[in-house]
Formats: C-alpha cells, sequence, structure tokens
C-alpha cells in the first residue's frame, strides 16, 4: 500500500518543478491619474437630471436663437424688479420652461432645485 502511494505521489503533484507563485503586487493601471482608475462623481448625483439638463439647456438656447432673443447671461441675478411669467406649465421639445409674460418668444429655463426659503416682501 505503502508501495502504491510513493508511485501515486508524483502522477499527482506532477512530475516538473513547483511553479512560481505570481506577483501579488498590484501592476499600475495604464495611465497614472486618479481619473483614469474611477470617475469623477457627480455634482448632483442624478446623471438623468444632468443629462436633460444639459440637452434642455442646448434646446433653450437654440429656440432663442431662432425666434430671435439675445443669449441668457450665466451668472447671478440682480434684476430691480419682479419677473413676470406668462405660463409656467410650457415645454418645448420635452423641456420645461418659464415664458416672460410681456413677450411670448422670451423663454427661460426653469430655476434648479433647492430649499425653500421664505423672504419677507419689501415695498407697498
Amino acid at each position: 500500500m505503502r508501495l502504491a502511494i510513493l508511485l501515486a505521489v508524483p502522477f499527482v503533484m506532477g512530475f516538473g518543478p513547483a511553479a512560481e507563485t505570481p506577483d501579488e503586487t498590484p501592476q499600475p493601471l495604464p495611465f497614472d491619474m486618479p481619473g483614469y482608475s474611477r470617475p469623477a462623481p457627480l455634482a448632483t448625483g442624478d446623471l438623468g437630471d444632468f443629462v436633460k439638463r444639459t440637452t434642455c439647456r442646448d434646446t433653450i438656447e437654440h429656440a432663442r436663437e431662432e425666434s430671435g432673443q439675445p443669449e441668457l447671461e450665466k451668472r447671478p441675478a440682480n434684476t430691480p424688479e419682479p419677473m413676470l411669467y406668462k405660463a409656467v406649465d410650457h415645454d418645448v421639445d420635452g423641456c420645461d420652461v418659464l415664458v416672460m409674460a410681456d413677450d411670448t418668444d422670451d423663454i427661460r429655463p426653469v430655476p434648479e432645485g433647492g430649499p425653500a426659503v421664505i423672504r419677507p416682501t419689501t415695498g407697498n
């Protein structure tokens, strides 16, 4: 019995020398930059909302250009008087827009959501 075990061991373990174990150290990525190893997190965390806002921004710019309206300024608004809107539930190519009361060709993007803020009225 012992002789059978001694003869079977080379067949089970293999005849050649033991294979070297692979190196366990992690290999560097092809591009040694953090942006290539993992994507940056989204600002809002909602990819669908980001894509829709980007697409709608382009749609609104094209619609304003076709109607002869000037390009919207991309800075914080400091308006002396409140802006009146004619229709809040209006869309252009599936994008929600606000229509100004004094000029129906003047469309604006819907403001981004945020926390509700109570502000007292002034005047009157």
